[in-house]
């Protein structure tokens, strides 16, 4: 049995979660300047590590991937009204032949 350090990172959090994070960030800050005193120790790399058995899955390690969904919208609009709206299939050059 070996200890392996885990976090969070914010791009792998949910909506939910990011709004959190902001609010008790704020709440910490407002807590900041209103007490001089209130300090935060950051936990060091050993505090924060959690106990891993070998024979057991592996921590949940977070992927971004990327979207295969793309859509390119051209829009061209006076002061008040939209003149045109044209939708771009993928894969499509936009240059002055497509217009």
């Amino acid at each position: 049995m070996r200890k392996v350090c885990s976090k969070f990172v914010p791009k792998s959090l949910s909506n939910q979660q990011k709004v959190n994070r902001l609010l008790i960030s704020q709440e910490l800050l407002d807590r900041r300047t209103t007490e001089p005193n209130f300090l935060i120790d950051p936990e060091i790399k050993k505090k924060c590590s959690q106990w891993h058995i070998p024979d057991l899955s592996r921590l949940k390690k977070c992927r971004i991937s990327k979207s295969k969904i793309k859509l390119i919208l051209i829009v061209f609009f006076e002061r008040y009204e939209i003149v045109c709206e044209k939708s771009v299939q993928r894969g499509q050059t936009i240059n002055l032949e497509f217009f």
